[in-house]
């Protein structure tokens, strides 16, 4: 009986346990940190096509600014591999340009992308 008494609590404990998860991530509105999602698309008929690339960004209502970088994809690699990847981030923020979000979408055209080019979306919260 004892051992039964035993095993039932045990088995309680364990399911109260695993009844509990954590929200943040799981559903809308709960995520504590900014999350930012760039879609790319060709441009429009007034761009040239082989030079310019239409970008939207969405963000998750956290994100207060964002902006983006286009440069080189070797520049950006030497940077990063001399200086690392936070003070790329740094420099986005204080040389990019910024995005202006309505209802947590913002649309842009870059342009002049002739090379192998990145582009960089970096938000702060």
């Amino acid at each position: 009986m004892k051992k039964l008494l035993y095993l039932s609590i045990a088995v309680l404990g364990l399911a109260a346990f695993s009844a509990c998860q954590e929200k943040e991530g799981t559903e809308p509105g709960n995520d504590s940190k900014g999350t930012i999602t760039v879609y790319n698309y060709a441009a429009s008929d007034e761009y040239n096509p082989d030079e310019d690339v239409r970008m939207r960004v969405i963000n998750n209502g956290k994100v207060t600014q964002a902006k983006y970088l286009a440069e080189l994809k070797k520049e950006k690699e030497a940077f990063i591999a001399t200086k690392g990847e936070d003070a790329y981030l740094q420099k986005v923020l204080s040389e990019g340009t910024a995005l202006t979000f309505t209802d947590g979408v913002c649309e842009t055209t870059v342009q002049g992308l002739r090379d192998a080019y990145t582009v960089t979306v970096v938000g702060t919260d």
